[in-house]
């Protein structure tokens, strides 16, 4: 009910939006919310700022964090117990822990107000690759070792095989990273300076704490709906794929 209300709300007029008893739908429907956040504000470029982000992110947090499961699921060397174990430790530290420590390491790196400084620190996800770990851990081993004998070496066999036929999980964790990285605020807040950079959440924020905009809940509302309609449609289209990972990441153990 709140989001229908949230969408149903960023169509009606300012006037009617403020109404008591407040209306379940517009007398009069109005695009007049969408053309002033689009026209007053920067939003097509923080979207697309959101968007790289996002999906670079996901992007490469598939492909590192998955290399790391079949790591831990397959892959026999020294300390990887131990190493596994750190790993689940890291899952249970706040985040705002390593907040201080995580932005020293990206000022001296040079990668404040830009994208990198905001990509580069989650590219590996300790729950995400603890999915991929549990996924991949179902495959037999026989099949790992057919791979081996026929010449195959570790990274090709994570590439032909591994990869390949984790794709329910792809999605899963997909889907996982990408609203995260989309929902992203406070480490966005603090790494982009300028508004060129900002993403759509911090925008958003930044652009409402101004006094013209306090009591524009229709530009507000019509900003929110824009902002959750990628999420909704994502997993409206891989909802099937999204549930089979989640079940399969934790038959085994």
């Amino acid at each position: 009910m709140p989001f229908f209300w949230m969408v149903q709300a960023s169509f009606q007029s300012p006037e009617e939006l403020v109404t008591y008893p407040p209306r379940i739908l517009p007398s009069k429907f109005t695009i007049e919310n969408y053309v002033s956040i689009v026209t007053d504000l920067p939003t097509p470029h923080m979207f697309w700022n959101s968007i790289v982000v996002a999906v670079t992110t996901t992007l490469l947090s598939l492909v590192f964090c998955s290399m790391a499961g079949y790591a831990f699921a397959h892959v026999r060397f020294r300390g990887r117990d131990a190493l596994y174990s750190i790993v689940l430790l890291t899952m249970m530290v706040p985040f705002y822990v390593v907040l201080i420590p995580l932005f020293l390491v990206v000022n001296s790196l040079g990668l404040i107000n830009s994208r990198l400084g905001v990509i580069i620190p989650f590219i590996m996800s300790p729950v995400a690759t603890f999915m991929f770990r549990q996924y991949f851990i179902q495959i037999p081993s026989e099949l790992i070792e057919a791979a081996t004998i026929d010449g195959a070496n570790q990274i090709t066999i994570w590439r032909r095989i591994a990869f390949p036929l984790s794709r329910p999980m792809l999605v899963t964790v997909g889907i996982f990273m990408f609203i995260a990285s989309w929902n992203s605020f406070i480490w966005p807040l603090i790494v982009l300076r300028s508004q060129e950079s900002w993403t759509l959440p911090v925008g958003l924020h930044s652009i409402s704490l101004q006094a013209k905009w306090k009591a524009n809940w229709g530009a507000t509302l019509a900003g929110a709906t824009m902002f959750f309609a990628p999420m909704a449609v994502i997993y409206l289209f891989l909802q099937r794929q999204f549930v089979e990972g989640m079940l399969r990441s934790g038959i085994r153990g």
